[in-house]
């Protein structure tokens, strides 16, 4: 993390241990020093908002790029998000709180108005809430429960 503009950065670095054995990149891939603190490990934050920048004038609140409140990320999520990208061999990876939270996330993404999702009757209350109630009746998705 970075200071920047007033608030914390999240800055993604390049995984320097890619060409080890994955073994090697569990132990020490997203291990590194804390700026703050100097600490040979990262700290676990606790923090659930973080100091914002003195200019608000141009902050994306939906950002991940910019710590300011956990359910945007935060220190803990963005290392272990470096952490998977190395252990699968990707530049990056989405870490989310729930099931429920990747549903959201994927479905956000991929449905429009007018698609037809098809979902399981044995699903979370959750699921099926998402489905019949929001996308469904508010956002034109045609939703079939399917046995």
């Amino acid at each position: 993390m970075t200071l920047s503009s007033g608030g914390f950065q999240n800055a993604k670095k390049e995984n320097k241990f890619r060409e080890y054995d994955i073994s090697t990149q569990a132990v020490h891939t997203g291990t590194d020093y804390d700026e703050g603190t100097g600490a040979v490990r990262r700290p676990l934050h606790m923090a659930n908002s973080y100091r914002l920048p003195d200019d608000l004038s141009e902050v994306n609140y939906s950002s991940t790029d910019l710590l300011m409140y956990s359910r945007n990320g935060n220190a803990n999520q963005h290392w272990l998000e470096e952490k998977v990208a190395a252990l699968y061999g990707e530049d990056d990876a989405i870490v989310l709180a729930s099931g429920v939270g990747a549903l959201h996330a994927l479905f956000w993404t991929l449905l429009k108005s007018g698609d037809r999702v098809l979902y399981p009757k044995v699903s979370y209350m959750a699921v099926y809430r998402m489905f019949h109630e929001l996308f469904n009746k508010k956002f034109g998705v045609e939703t079939v429960m399917w046995i």
